[in-house]
Formats: C-alpha cells, structure tokens, sequence
C-alpha cells in the first residue's frame, strides 16, 4: 500500500519500528523518574537533588504523558499527538527553567538537547503519521 494514505489503512512496517522505539525511549525516561524518586533524597544526582516538588511534577508530566503518546501510536489513536505535544512542552519547560536558573549542568546539557530532539521528532512523527490517516 502506498505511504500517503487518506483513510485509516494499512501502515508501512517501518511504522511500527519507529513507534516501538518510541515506546522503549519515553519508558527509559519513566525508569529514571522512578529510580530517581526512589532514590533517598540526599542521595540523588545533582541536578535531581537541586529540584523543588513543582519542578517534580513537571518531570512526571513529561515522562508520563509521553508514555501515553507512544502508547497511542502503538494502538493508532490521533490523541496521541496531544500527548507527545504535551511531553514536549513539560520537558522544554523543565529544562529552560533549570538553564535559566544555572541549575543545568554543562555534562546535563547534552542529555537534556537529545532528551528535547528527541521529544520533537517523535511528536513529528506522530503528526506525519495523523495527517496521513494512519492516526484514527
């Protein structure tokens, strides 16, 4: 079946590769929330350590609602966009707010652009694939 398809069809196989690792990106980002909540505060990575509650639930939102997104691409669900939009967003919020305030530290860095590029070319992703009927 062709790619550009404009009712809810048949997807590519490559598709389901791409919402898979998906998937297995946004539940890496859930183990390190859990591990890092679990983990006695006084113990915790720096740039955990230096996190205030509010800045923890945007954390779980990012992570959480992620999830969800890349969970919904694997059903086909079109309301997976809104998640993986919102996951982005708490995540850019999250990181801006620590760059802002000097708490992002320069070894964080990468890994907070990867985790940013990452979140917006899932989200792309998942746009392509809604506005090519594959999302119902």
């Amino acid at each position: 079946m062709d790619d550009v398809t404009t009712t809810r069809g048949a997807v590519p196989a490559w598709y389901w590769v791409v919402a898979g690792l998906a998937l297995l990106w946004e539940g890496m980002g859930c183990a390190v929330y859990l591990m890092q909540t679990m983990t006695p505060e006084g113990q915790r990575e720096a740039g955990y350590a230096a996190m205030a509650s509010w800045q923890w639930g945007v954390f779980a939102v990012a992570v959480w609602t992620g999830l969800i997104g890349a969970v919904g691409l694997l059903l086909r669900k079109s309301w997976a966009t809104l998640f993986l939009l919102l996951s982005l967003v708490a995540a850019a919020f999250q990181y801006g707010y620590a760059a802002v305030q000097g708490t992002l530290t320069p070894a964080d860095t990468p890994m907070a652009a990867a985790i940013i590029i990452v979140g917006g070319g899932v989200l792309l992703f998942a746009h392509i694939a809604r506005r090519r009927g594959w999302l119902g």
